[in-house]
């Protein structure tokens, strides 16, 4: 003889089986995140890398995003950093950039009954300390001739105009 609860359990697996039932449908999130405070955008290896973001839950009935609070876990390259509880403000961590080569930043939000689980991946890569200055002395002399570049175009388009303007 089958007991009345295990009854009911059935039967609610039939009709979710059947589609007659649905289950509870968990509400949708996401993670926002990014890299700031590195004006050149370029990392070098022992450099502090702040990341700033925030968790969002997607409100139905307003249908916009809205910030949310939770378990935030840190795992860069496979490694498991640490977890940390996040308020509706948003985070912000730094830690001291890895070894040269490229990584991966993972930010997950552990859900819970009734917001979904969701993750922002962060990639980067890190150069040495010579390369980094090779890279910026490089990105200077290129700023550097696309205004002059920037500057004989606008004095030869000066000109044109003065030509232009004296034969009328």
């Amino acid at each position: 003889m089958i007991a009345l609860g295990t009854k009911l359990k059935l039967l609610m697996v039939c009709l979710f089986i059947v589609g007659i039932v649905k289950a509870p449908r968990k509400i949708r999130t996401k993670v926002v995140a990014h890299f700031v405070g590195n004006v050149s955008g370029i990392i070098s290896e022992r450099e502090l890398i702040t990341v700033n973001g925030r968790v969002m839950y997607y409100d139905h009935s307003e249908r916009t995003w809205k910030p949310l609070g939770g378990l935030l876990k840190i795992v860069l390259d496979g490694r498991d950093m640490g977890k940390f509880l996040v308020d509706r403000e948003g985070f912000s961590f730094s830690f001291i950039a890895p070894s040269k080569g490229k990584h991966r930043l993972e930010i997950r939000y552990i859900g819970d009954d009734e917001f979904e689980s969701n993750y922002k991946t962060l990639k980067f890569q890190v150069l040495s300390k010579d390369e980094k200055m090779l890279l910026l002395r490089f990105v200077s002399i290129a700023y550097f001739f696309t205004s002059i570049v920037y500057v004989v175009l606008f004095v030869m388009m000066v000109l044109l105009l003065t030509i232009a303007a004296s034969s009328i």
